[in-house]
């Protein structure tokens, strides 16, 4: 019985000592896969910081360029003449150089996939056959006026809400009551069809279409047609340019960051050179094209300088460098989508074919007249009508009467009256010598 007492509580003794090895076991198991754990927090914690700190910033207080899904931020390397995927911890804008930041996407599948771009190392060549949209970071700014004559427009780059005394921050950077960043602004006027819009260089503008079409092709781009472009419809919003859009590149290309305080060009020069080929037979204009000269009273059925050719070319965008926007003065009437109201104070499509007014954050609106001449009255803070009127002798027309619509630029064969600060009316319906721009803003 003595030995077999011993044997039970040996056994017992064994048993306990058992548990407490497990029981230490699985707290060191668990203690290990916390620390574990918690040391992979603090890593990609630490990981976002380094990249934080080190993600490109220019000095001149731009805003940084929000890259939407589907968005690859691109630089011009002129050794190939080739754009290329940008480095985003180096430098591919810098708006005191007058290099503005361009993003593009890409096709599904052109000589390489989309997902192989998306995936590719900084510096991979992006074939311009394979770019189906352009787009130009504007970043969120205020301005001021020191004369109402042709000058320099004083702009600071801004964060805030509230603007620096004498300075008005530019209306633009409000789209249904937030305050934007910025903005991507179409690097060429739309190419393509309506159900496969293009923002690319040296292709004929697409045209002959109304603007309730355009303006819906615009807002498909993030819905049903997203695809083409690898958009997520949930965290971006196209559409159609506003009126108060085009004014906001305008101002900008008139400052100190855009052509006109680009050392390179002097004089007349600061005026962005038209874009003067028209071929008169099929109403057909090209995208990106110079004249090589701020104006002239001549077409041509050539390109006589395509957009990358330094100076001659890139002398037709907003900043004179291959970074800006192109076909601002020239190429055809760009509708915007700003609308004259009728005279009961309603919208007012006159012959745009829409059936009932879109939501009025896609439009600016503007009082009845039977005159064009009433810009000082019935022209708006931004727009590049009444603060700008005839700056380089650009001929300003406001809507009236049935033409309850603002196009813009002038086209090819408008001449000297062509230009960046023209503006003119239109019935909004079918024309050959019309297209458009789509904006880019976040949701």
């Amino acid at each position: 019985m003595k030995n077999n007492k011993g044997f039970v509580i040996s056994t017992i003794i064994y048993g306990l000592v058992m548990i407490i090895c497990m029981i230490v076991l699985v707290s060191f198991g668990t203690i290990k896969e916390i620390h574990t754990n918690q040391e992979s927090i603090n890593s990609a914690t630490k990981n976002k910081i380094i990249d934080k700190e080190y993600f490109y910033k220019d000095t001149s207080n731009a805003s940084t360029p929000v890259l939407y899904q589907g968005m690859i931020p691109v630089v011009y390397d002129t050794s190939v003449s080739k754009w290329k995927k940008a480095n985003l911890k180096e430098e591919w804008y810098d708006y005191n150089k007058y290099n503005w930041a361009n993003a593009v996407t890409v096709k599904t599948a052109g000589t390489q996939t989309r997902s192989y771009y998306q995936n590719a190392v900084a510096g991979t060549i992006i074939p311009i056959e394979d770019i189906n949209t352009m787009w130009v970071w504007i970043p969120r700014y205020e301005y001021k006026f020191t004369t109402t004559t042709l000058s320099e427009i004083l702009i600071n780059f801004t964060s805030n809400t509230t603007p620096t005394s004498g300075y008005t921050i530019h209306p633009a950077f409000t789209f249904n009551n937030k305050n934007l960043q910025g903005l991507w602004f179409s690097k060429f006027e739309v190419s393509g069809t309506i159900s496969d819009l293009k923002i690319i260089p040296n292709v004929t503008s697409l045209s002959s279409t109304s603007v309730s079409n355009l303006f819906t092709a615009s807002r498909n781009m993030e819905s049903t047609y997203s695809s083409n472009y690898g958009f997520n419809g949930l965290e971006i919003d196209t559409h159609m340019m506003k009126n108060i859009e085009w004014g906001v590149v305008a101002y900008l290309s008139n400052s100190k960051y855009g052509k006109y305080g680009n050392p390179v060009y002097t004089g007349a020069n600061k005026e962005i050179y038209l874009n003067n080929y028209y071929n008169s037979s099929t109403w057909a204009t090209i995208t990106g094209c110079s004249s090589g000269v701020p104006s002239t009273t001549g077409n041509t059925t050539s390109c006589s300088y395509t957009y990358e050719k330094e100076n001659t070319g890139t002398g037709a965008s907003s900043t004179g460098t291959i970074y800006g926007v192109y076909d601002l003065n020239g190429g055809k009437w760009e509708f915007t989508m700003g609308n004259m109201l009728n005279s009961g104070g309603a919208f007012y499509s006159s012959s745009a074919g829409f059936s009932a007014a879109p939501d009025i954050k896609y439009y600016d609106s503007y009082a009845y007249s039977t005159l064009y001449s009433d810009y000082a009255t019935r022209g708006k803070i931004g727009d590049a009508t009444k603060e700008t009127v005839n700056w380089y002798s650009d001929e300003p027309t406001m809507p009236e009467n049935a033409n309850a619509w603002f196009s813009r630029g002038g086209n090819a064969s408008f001449g000297t009256k062509a230009g960046t600060f023209t503006f003119s009316r239109h019935t909004g319906g079918v024309v050959t010598d019309t297209t458009t721009r789509i904006v880019i803003t976040k949701e």
